[in-house]
């Protein structure tokens, strides 16, 4: 638990569980990010113990309080004295011996799942989200969670209900976080449904994606870190140059053809621990000679939180309603989060002392910009700027000890427009505590640069008065 408060609230909801004479009353505001997973684990403590959760607003009326909590009070006289306390720990080492399914958050994930094979780990890419996916997570979340832990946790119940699941031969990767977005919370509510559904011997790998990250993976070898670096760039790369000719492309789908058997070489070569590179040079010059319109047509950036934005379930096919457009997108690519991590990963062991891991991480970081920047080189690409240029851009609108999605956001977006983007859309869950910081500070980008800003809120429900807005932005630009 990496929120201060957070663990304030676990520390008194253990003393209230294991006291009998105490019963909790939990006080929470309508969507307040962590109290979304807060009053999961308090209620887990809580286990069949009475207690009360009074989530408050400003239409919050006195006589449902009153009712619930005269309710209350009558259920502790037949209530358990104690609850139950426990620790929700999960292995941060891939082992082998058991299948890891993997979420599939975007394309990335098959090229984890290859380099895992690599290393002779058994690793398989979960299908693809759909409505079944939340439909089963409902069951399971209160529906005030972040979508992507809703459509997480859906996915793998999805996955649990195949007749070829074994779970004594299973597991789940879901990695982790320090804060202060909510991933870090995510393997623990997998945790808690699988324990519910009895499933308590499945591992759930959650490598953390704070400073400990590369230490966790070490276990793999180096070769898997190269491996997999090179294969998420490739991809990267692919995504680029699909994008910039997909809306202009005179024959309908030869840009998502080519796309789709490039994704697949890669993918191949991954797991075989073969060279990319000749097949990014092919793949780039193939790009090239697709037959296009030849006619200008205006961007747009996507920017916000990363799996919404990679996510096409979750963001109900943005990407490609952009395209039907006849609009290029502009998307950061996922080597940039790494860069990121690499950013913050020196500066706070630079502030606690650990130098050798401080060094460890720079001549990593240098050996990952070199790779990347070969590999968009050689696909005929201008590489993607440093992290340090990203945060420059969004300093004046955010430090950069403000740590997590919210600057790379902001510092995309001003990034995008500089690249010739004449509007962006910013994305992420309903309720997400970073994208939130950001739809507040692209107010001001909007009018220091005089673009269009669009920010869509998605919590798994189509609203029509989203569709309208997005297309009030698309006409605003083609106009």
């Amino acid at each position: 638990m990496y929120w201060y408060y957070g663990q304030k609230l676990l520390a008194a909801a253990q003393i209230i569980a294991k006291n009998e004479n105490y019963y909790g009353v939990y006080l929470s505001n309508f969507a307040c990010g962590p109290d979304s997973f807060l009053t999961r684990y308090f209620q887990e403590l809580m286990g069949g113990k009475a207690h009360l959760i009074l989530e408050l607003d400003e239409h919050s009326g006195d006589a449902g309080m009153t009712t619930r909590c005269e309710a209350f009070l009558d259920s502790i006289r037949g209530s358990v004295k104690k609850g139950v306390c426990r620790r929700l720990d999960e292995a941060n080492l891939i082992r082998k011996g058991r299948v890891i399914y993997i979420p599939q958050m975007c394309d990335h994930a098959h090229i984890l799942a290859a380099a895992l094979r690599n290393r002779g780990v058994d690793a398989v890419v979960m299908e693809r989200s759909n409505d079944e996916s939340l439909e089963l997570a409902r069951h399971f979340t209160s529906g005030k969670e972040c979508l992507p832990a809703q459509v997480t946790v859906g996915d793998m119940l999805r996955t649990i209900k195949r007749n070829d699941f074994d779970p004594k031969q299973a597991a789940f990767f879901m990695a982790s976080g320090t804060g202060p977005c909510r991933f870090g919370q995510y393997y623990k509510l997998h945790r808690i449904v699988l324990d519910r559904l009895g499933y308590r011997d499945i591992p759930i790998y959650s490598p953390n994606q704070g400073r400990s990250l590369y230490d966790d993976l070490k276990g793999l070898g180096r070769r898997f870190i190269k491996v997999c670096w090179e294969g998420i760039i490739a991809v990267d790369v692919l995504m680029a140059l699909r994008f910039r000719r997909k809306p202009i492309e005179r024959i309908p789908n030869s840009a998502d053809s080519l796309y789709q058997r490039y994704l697949n070489r890669i993918i191949h070569a991954v797991e075989k621990g073969d060279s990319i590179y000749d097949i990014i040079k092919s793949a780039g010059k193939d790009f090239a000679l697709i037959e296009t319109v030849g006619r200008k047509i205006p961007k747009v950036g996507i920017v916000g939180e990363i799996f919404v934005r990679s996510h096409s379930f979750s963001n109900q096919d943005l990407i490609t309603r952009i395209e039907n457009e006849g609009i290029e997108v502009l998307l950061p690519p996922i080597g940039e989060w790494f860069f990121y991590l690499n950013f913050t990963r020196k500066r706070n062991c630079w502030w606690r002392g650990e130098y050798r891991r401080f060094f460890e991480t720079d001549l990593l970081d240098r050996a990952m910009r070199w790779i990347a920047n070969r590999i968009y080189n050689l696909a005929g690409l201008e590489p993607e700027p440093k992290i340090d240029e990203i945060l420059d851009l969004a300093r004046p609108y955010l430090h950069d000890t403000f740590e997590g999605e919210a600057i790379t956001s902001i510092g995309k977006a001003i990034d995008f427009i500089k690249h010739g983007a004449l509007g962006i859309i910013n994305v992420m869950p309903f309720t997400c505590m970073p994208g939130n910081v950001v739809s507040i500070l692209l107010k001001r980008v909007k009018d220091d640069f005089n673009v269009p800003i669009l920010s869509i809120a998605y919590d798994g429900l189509h609203h029509p008065t989203d569709r309208i807005r997005f297309q009030a932005f698309i006409t605003n630009l083609q106009q």
